[in-house]
């Protein structure tokens, strides 16, 4: 595809991994739609979900196709979609995601204007003010991008932290892979403990932006949590005391209690601040399940 002044743009494949959630998904192949420079191709993998996706349902979109596979996890349905997609460059989505009009062309700038990048972690906002959640989650990437990104040495920004929500060459994945064994969650992570070790870069594009529909409800987000501390417990076996390439935020200082009551007040950053400790919970509650009860299909290592 070409842009103004002749310049030439890497095509763009996205792939969305997809579980039981309908709705979400339309909403996301409904952005797509609406972009200012079409993507090459949209694959959607249907991970084992109810109901099953129907392709009828779904926006009119050039280049769209529908995989089904068995429940195997996000990881394991974006390398379904990596295997079924043919462009140079991917990127990948969530269903509970949306993006604005300018979000290929973006992706396509980044690979464009630097064509050194191998990956990139995009910008994610949260498109919904009146969802204290949604707000609490930009607090929490707020946070993980502050102790996380170091100048690089073009001068961009690198980040230590990755997000299933990110941009890729594709040969990258001849280097790298999501591992299925990571089916429960943090395959995000473990696939930036892989680049890291392939030396592989991550640079932040956060031209590139991509808008997080979370959940509008304390339960929601807490089950969220409790996915990462059962991912950790898988993260923590597969790499046992290699060190990683990021580091963690906890968030539950006095520092941010206040930060939080400077942004929603005394009554709304107390509240929030609160939630944060039950996000340590959570993830708590998460590792021990996943270590004290046995489940059938557990990874071994």
């Amino acid at each position: 595809m070409t842009r103004g002044g002749g310049a030439t743009d890497p095509g763009v494949a996205v792939v969305i991994p997809t579980h039981g959630r309908p709705h979400g998904l339309r909403r996301c192949l409904e952005s797509l739609a609406r972009q200012d420079v079409p993507p090459a191709e949209v694959v959607v993998v249907d991970d084992g979900g109810m109901p099953p996706v129907d392709r009828a349902a779904l926006p009119d979109l050039p280049g769209l196709v529908v995989v089904a596979q068995p429940h195997a996890g996000a990881g394991a349905a974006r390398m379904t979609g990596v295997a079924r997609t043919r462009a140079p460059i991917l990127a990948f989505l969530d269903d509970d995601c949306s993006v604005p009009p300018d979000y290929v062309a973006a992706v396509a700038r980044v690979f464009r204007e630097h064509p050194a990048t191998q990956v990139a972690q995009v910008r994610i906002v949260h498109p919904e003010p009146d969802n204290p959640y949604g707000r609490l989650w930009t607090f929490i990437l707020d946070g993980l991008h502050r102790v996380n990104a170091r100048p690089g040495p073009d001068g961009r920004l690198l980040s230590g932290t990755l997000g299933g929500v990110m941009i890729a060459r594709r040969d990258v994945f001849t280097r790298v892979a999501y591992d299925p064994r990571l089916h429960v969650a943090l395959e995000d992570a473990d696939l930036r403990w892989q680049l890291h070790l392939a030396g592989i870069a991550v640079h932040w594009a956060p031209a590139v932006r991509v808008r997080h529909h979370v959940p509008r409800t304390l339960a929601g987000h807490l089950r969220q949590f409790v996915r990462y501390g059962r991912g950790a417990v898988h993260l923590a076996r597969k790499w046992g005391a290699t060190p990683p390439p990021f580091r963690a935020c906890p968030l539950t200082g006095p520092r941010d209690l206040l930060d939080l009551v400077r942004r929603e007040g005394i009554a709304g950053g107390v509240g929030l601040y609160g939630v944060l400790w039950m996000r340590r919970l959570a993830l708590l509650a998460g590792s021990l399940w996943e270590r004290v009860i046995p489940r059938r299909g557990r990874p071994r290592w």
